[in-house]
């Protein structure tokens, strides 16, 4: 078993961590292949939450939201998605980590006199230049020799072998005085971390109602970003109460760059927008409830898998939606003729009155595990 991987510890970081810090043999072959990678794609991702003893979906989408940045991307939701990350557990090319790291000095040295460690956060892999729970300026480049910390220059392991015998905690903290920056860097942490699912309809709608009252309070430039963020809060709307669409899991980072560019814009914290979402919506879903969930990849069509790890099965189900007050279930007219290796995959819907026969590859395997371990692992509560 490797090491526990620590709160919003970095994927690289984990995998130098046990290299360097797990003295037990033998390792998981995992963490040897990517010795020397510079990229962590979705394979790998798979592997690691297989070794951590996180299985299947579940396991994938449990390391992205709680170690990588990509949760960002996945919290807001159309109402009827059930697949915390789309289409990525099946994708091979996505990443999810690259070896570019920053830390804050303040948050090095809690780390040693809680655990007797230190390690690096996801955060600091971030475009943001604070650290969201200090205020303090986020350190990219050695503060005793001057190197980068990228694979190229001073690779992650400094956090540990220390750099010429000075430690990473010895750093001058470096107060941050730009309150936007802090500002984006909390509403992005948030987001990380948001144990509820955002309903991408309610906070558009929210968003838009307050740029709105906001914009008839003001005048001139401050007027015209107001009206400039309503416009594109109301396209959002349009947008989320839609017929669902593949094409929405494409525009994931774009919407949520308008999210967090609107929140920091409009409100003082993320906690006062986070009250008004909450007295539209009422409850909302908890993320890990869409874990066990995945997209099947289709360009027009959205079929859904929901891995049961009790059964060892795969529930295929497509949205059911309400229009004109009338439920209609989403998905194929008639049956194409394709040919499946396994039962757990949906069928894809195409034009035409006669399709040639092609095999679909298979979905990955679903692990089968007793009732015990899911209670231990927290797949059922």
């Amino acid at each position: 078993m490797p090491l526990p991987i620590q709160p919003d510890e970095t994927l690289p970081s984990y995998v130098r961590r046990n290299l360097l810090l797990y003295w037990a043999e033998p390792k998981a072959e995992i963490f040897e292949d990517l010795r020397t990678r510079h990229v962590i794609k979705t394979a790998e991702v798979r592997r690691l939450a297989a070794a951590i003893g996180w299985p299947g979906c579940y396991g994938f989408n449990r390391l992205v939201h709680n170690h990588t940045l990509n949760a960002a991307f996945h919290v807001i939701k159309s109402d009827w998605d059930i697949a915390y990350s789309g289409t990525q557990y099946l994708s091979e090319g996505e990443r999810f980590s690259e070896w570019d790291a920053s830390f804050c000095p303040e948050c090095v040295r809690e780390d040693l006199k809680a655990h007797g460690f230190s390690y690096w956060r996801r955060y600091g892999a971030s475009k943001e230049s604070v650290c969201p729970k200090h205020n303090a300026v986020l350190l990219r480049e050695c503060p005793f020799c001057g190197q980068l910390f990228t694979r190229i220059d001073h690779d992650l392991d400094v956090m540990w072998r220390t750099c010429g015998g000075r430690h990473l905690a010895e750093a001058e903290v470096v107060p941050n005085h730009d309150p936007l920056a802090l500002k984006r860097a909390e509403v992005y942490q948030r987001l990380c971390s948001s144990p509820h699912i955002i309903s991408g309809l309610h906070a558009a709608k929210v968003l838009l109602d307050k740029a709105t009252d906001l914009s008839s309070q003001l005048s001139g430039e401050e007027r015209t970003k107001m009206q400039a963020i309503a416009l594109t809060m109301s396209d959002l709307v349009e947008r989320f109460a839609d017929v669902p669409s593949p094409k929405l899991e494409s525009r994931a980072g774009t919407i949520t760059a308008v999210f967090i560019h609107a929140v920091v814009t409009l409100y003082d914290g993320y906690d006062d927008f986070e009250r008004e979402l909450t007295s539209l919506v009422g409850s909302a879903r908890c993320t890990d409830s869409v874990w066990s969930s995945y997209r099947i990849p289709d360009t027009r069509y959205i079929h859904f898998v929901e891995e049961d790890y009790l059964q060892g099965l795969g529930v295929w189900s497509s949205p059911r939606i309400v229009l004109d007050g009338v439920v209609v279930q989403l998905g194929w007219h008639r049956p194409p003729s394709k040919l499946y290796p396994c039962c757990n995959s949906p069928l894809s819907l195409h034009n035409g009155p006669t399709q040639r026969n092609t095999t679909v590859a298979a979905s990955p395997s679903i692990p089968k595990i007793g009732l015990a371990n899911a209670r231990a692992i927290g797949i059922i509560k």
